[in-house]
């Protein structure tokens, strides 16, 4: 049976927040790999591409634009709103704190979602669900990463698991559940199917005895994306992000959605969790509602699909739906028609155990403690790839300023770090020319590049180069890998009189991932 809404006793929201607190902390505490203590500050690299929208978000705050350069009207994220709430931040914190609070925010926000599938089930099963979910590889990845991911997740959870869990199909717990689906547009649009699915769920539940009360929530809840679109025209005058053109523009991308789906490394555990709970459930008599959430999931898997996966690891895009894909597979598993106690308590232990034995293997929850924090600020090696990229940026900031000229780069959250400066982002993300170009070879979102009309068009100072692929610069010709961008941009400067190639050892800032190309006359400035 499932189990129903109920009203939450004391002692439910004791445990809620005892957890919440406990987990959070020893997340916390496994995730700390990328501290680094800048300018005396401690605060957190977080991933790559969630620094962009970090600086988007910076922008929104020192100049009310959500821009990536002042004052160029250029979509660099997908979301629109997830910069624009992150903007109040920097009116209590300062660049280098905010990132450190929306870490432990974040880690919040994980727990809360796993926390929130389980109640799905009592006792055993609660916790096999709680660990599954925290343990998964995915969230192991981006639990901390304080990307939109995060909180559109939480709140696909809570409206997907009260739908599941509202038996008595009271009105005004599916109204909120729905709004809750649409709370998730506001951070990322690609929440579209799930909100579609949730007000089907509505309808079919509703329509007959509660027309005019269907018609009102429907309404109501088309004000957000018309918001989205006019914001979108209003900022960028586009309705799509750049990053549209930059990946998706152009040709069918489902054999490459296909392909994301069916390699684990990418995809992460989701898929294969979805389809096994799917054909269990299937195979027995299980609720209505627990039928059409399932439905709801695969209409994401199948977007995430059309639109041609991801290049990131662990299942980033479908990580949204993992909580409750995870519970839906302890029901499954377990004997269960629908939430609530499990029948077969030996399966559910076998779902402990597989979650247990995840854990070796997730390098992020490695623990670091002998060198966090200070030690590993002050000594970054290569393996500290994001202390690296911090250290790097405001080695450079204290030696060039903005008048000196634009900052070239492929990794284009480093330029969170120098706000003042303008960027140039060779790869396209945050620069229309280059998005709209037809793609070449690598990974989508890195297979699109014009170096002739970045250093035509941006006076670039410096750009950072990785260390470990300039050995490469002197083959005749690319090897057939992702990262061919990396030898184009490397031979064309080598070849550059304008240009010095400053290797790690040269720049002395104590790290082994970066070299400098620096344009000649500013070189002295870099002397050790």
């Amino acid at each position: 049976m499932m189990k129903p809404i109920n009203k939450v006793s004391l002692g439910d929201v004791r445990t809620m927040i005892v957890v919440l607190m406990v987990t959070t902390m020893v997340l916390g505490l496994g995730y700390a790999g990328s501290a680094v203590r800048l300018d005396d500050q401690l605060t957190i690299h977080l991933a790559d591409d969630h620094m962009i929208t970090m600086r988007v978000a910076w922008m929104m705050h020192a100049t009310g634009q959500p821009y990536f350069n002042a004052g160029e009207a250029v979509a660099a994220n997908t979301s629109l709103f997830w910069p624009i709430l992150l903007s109040s931040g920097y009116k209590v914190w300062s660049l280098l704190q905010w990132p450190l609070v929306l870490f432990w925010l974040s880690i919040t926000m994980t727990v809360a979602a796993a926390w929130i599938a389980a109640t799905m089930f009592d006792g055993l099963a609660r916790f096999a669900v709680l660990i599954a979910v925290l343990l998964s590889p995915s969230l192991a990845a981006y639990g901390a990463s304080g990307w939109e991911h995060i909180p559109q997740m939480l709140c696909v959870t809570a409206g997907l698991t009260l739908f599941l869990r509202n038996q008595s199909r009271r009105l005004r717990l599916d109204v909120a559940a729905f709004g809750l689906l649409c709370l998730a547009f506001l951070f990322r649009p690609d929440s579209a199917p799930i909100v579609f699915g949730g007000w089907l769920i509505l309808v079919a539940s509703h329509v007959r005895t509660r027309p005019v009360a269907v018609v009102v929530v429907s309404l109501l809840a088309l004000i957000l994306p018309a918001a989205y679109l006019l914001l979108m025209f209003h900022y960028y005058g586009d309705f799509v992000p750049n990053t549209y053109y930059l990946k998706g523009a152009g040709g069918s991308e489902l054999p490459r959605g296909f392909r994301y789906l069916t390699m684990p490394l990418f995809s992460g555990p989701i898929p294969v969790l979805l389809g096994g709970a799917t054909v269990i459930l299937l195979l027995r008599k299980v609720e209505a509602r627990v039928l059409s959430v399932l439905a709801i999931l695969w209409m994401q898997i199948a977007f995430v699909a059309f639109t041609g996966g991801d290049v990131f690891p662990n299942g980033r895009f479908l990580l949204v739906i993992l909580p409750v894909v995870t519970g839906l597979f302890v029901l499954a598993i377990s004997g269960g028609t629908g939430p609530g106690h499990p029948r077969n308590r030996a399966w559910v232990g076998m779902v402990l155990t597989v979650a247990a034995a995840w854990y070796p293997w997730v390098p992020v929850l490695e623990w670091r403690l002998s060198g966090w924090p200070a030690a590993r600020a002050e000594n970054a090696v290569a393996e500290d790839r994001e202390a690296a990229h911090a250290r790097l940026m405001t080695y450079l900031g204290a030696r060039l300023t903005p008048n000196d000229g634009s900052i070239g780069l492929h990794n284009l959250g480093m330029g969170y770090y120098l706000p003042e400066f303008h960027i140039t982002d060779f790869l396209g993300k945050a620069e229309p020319h280059i998005a709209r170009l037809p793609a070449g070879r690598g990974a989508k979102g890195h297979n699109k590049w014009d170096y002739d009309y970045a250093f035509d068009t941006y006076d670039i100072a410096a750009a950072p180069f990785p260390e470990k692929e300039f050995a490469a610069l002197s083959d005749p010709a690319p090897a057939l890998r992702q990262w061919e961008f990396n030898w184009v941009f490397g031979r064309k400067l080598l070849a550059d009189p304008d240009y010095v190639y400053l290797n790690p050892e040269a720049l002395g800032i104590g790290q082994t991932d970066w070299g400098l190309f620096v344009r000649a006359d500013l070189v002295d400035r870099f002397a050790r």
